[in-house]
């Protein structure tokens, strides 16, 4: 029998799906919410901004980089609780 992977109330036949699913749509959506909660606000010149605005703003290759191992770590446990 086929394993089945459910996440995010979706069910996915495989793990190429569930993958596809996490990269692309789920963590655009929840990374900076993560980021956020984990580093809070971030002092720069006096004013105060969201740890994900900073991030992606100065440096873009690594929020995204960041946002992929994010991904993956939710991937992994997933994977391993099916």
């Amino acid at each position: 029998m086929k394993l089945s992977y459910v996440f995010d109330g979706e069910e996915f036949l495989n793990e190429r799906e569930l993958d596809d699913y996490i990269v692309e749509e789920y963590a655009p959506e929840y990374f900076d919410e993560y980021l956020d909660k984990v580093y809070g606000d971030v002092r720069v010149g006096g004013r105060e901004y969201p740890a994900s605005e900073v991030l992606h703003n100065t440096d873009p290759m690594r929020y995204r980089r960041e946002m992929l191992d994010w991904a993956g770590k939710i991937y992994e446990e997933v994977i391993e609780s099916a």
